[in-house]
């Protein structure tokens, strides 16, 4: 936790903030990452299908997972870490889509995510930088093949290049014990 603040820091701004006790905080908290990961997945799965329904089982499919209520029901780093993740990358696949300012803003949406990403958990942060990476890709080659013009493919490997370079930053500047862990 000293190396990975973000989910304790926000516990405890959060119990200051409500006066509710620190368990019930953690409590709310924890059912608040489950629904926010939920609509994360609803939304990626949307912005590339198109198809509410899809969008829909693809939640739900999430959701009967044995991780769903186990792993990411425990209080940890991974807990907040997950839907930071997901909200990057549909973020991100939203971007996509989109033109002009509001492209300009999920994207900054996207790395502000990804930041708070980087000081909540390291393994999540690495995770996310890749699909980043993945995403650039496979918008590089889809708009190779459809012969786009004036449509920019390197927003998102900006956007994974500078989270990349802040989760390294961040464990060198703190000494974090990355490497042992992994």
């Amino acid at each position: 936790a000293s190396y990975f603040p973000g989910l304790h820091t926000l516990t405890v701004g959060l119990r200051e903030l409500s006066g509710l006790s620190t368990i019930r905080t953690a409590t709310v908290l924890v059912a608040c990452f489950h629904v926010l990961t939920l609509l994360g997945i609803f939304q990626i799965t949307r912005q590339i299908s198109h198809d509410d329904r899809a969008a829909g089982i693809a939640a739900a499919i999430y959701a009967v997972s044995p991780a769903f209520p186990f792993f990411d029901g425990m209080y940890a780093y991974e807990s907040f870490a997950i839907p930071l993740l997901v909200w990057s990358i549909a973020a991100a696949v939203t971007a996509i889509s989109e033109r002009g300012r509001v492209r300009r803003a999920w994207l900054v949406i996207s790395g502000v995510v990804g930041l708070t990403c980087v000081v909540t958990h390291h393994l999540s942060s690495y995770v996310l930088v890749v699909v980043l990476g993945i995403l650039t890709f496979c918008q590089f080659v889809s708009r190779r093949r459809q012969h786009l013009e004036g449509e920019r493919c390197g927003d998102i490997a900006v956007v994974a290049g500078l989270l990349a370079v802040a989760a390294v930053a961040w464990a060198v500047v703190l000494r974090a014990p990355v490497i042992t862990y992994l």
